[in-house]
């Protein structure tokens, strides 16, 4: 029987992947989304069908990725692959399923939007032996270190 994983990947390792999938969205976005000092006021200033196009052109494509990467064959987004982590479910260690995939993308989002994602990420951080985040637990899935 194959023994489940349980080295699990810590916070520093899960932002550095974080920040490594964002990289082609900021470049590919960054003519939308001025990255200075008035950054927020440019992004403020612009229409409403403005800012529901930069969410179809960024947001959605983004969540697909994001879905189809952590449920598919490598368990792992780019970000996450060259780091040498990938998600697994939390109660067996296997892959999750593209529906578990959709919610940890959706509730992460939500929860960072009105920043209780922080605390989150803090609890995980110092508190949680298994390195879960909010939207991990509520999924129940894991980031793991290591390779399939």
């Amino acid at each position: 029987m194959e023994e489940r994983n349980t080295d699990y990947a810590n916070l520093t390792t899960r932002f550095l992947a974080h920040f490594l999938n964002l990289i082609p969205i900021l470049l590919l976005s960054g003519t939308m989304f001025i990255m200075d000092t008035q950054g927020m006021y440019i992004l403020s200033s612009y229409s409403n069908t403005a800012k529901g196009i930069a969410t179809l052109i960024i947001f959605w494509p983004y969540l697909i990725y994001i879905m189809f990467a952590e449920a598919g064959k490598h368990q792992a987004t780019w970000g996450m692959r060259r780091l040498h982590i990938y998600v697994v479910d939390g109660e067996t260690g296997k892959k999750i399923g593209y529906l578990a995939a959709f919610f940890r993308f959706i509730i992460n989002a939500l929860l960072l939007k009105f920043y209780v994602g922080i605390i989150g990420y803090i609890y995980a951080g110092f508190f949680s032996k298994e390195k879960a985040t909010f939207h991990d637990v509520v999924t129940d899935t894991r980031v793991v270190r290591g390779r399939l």
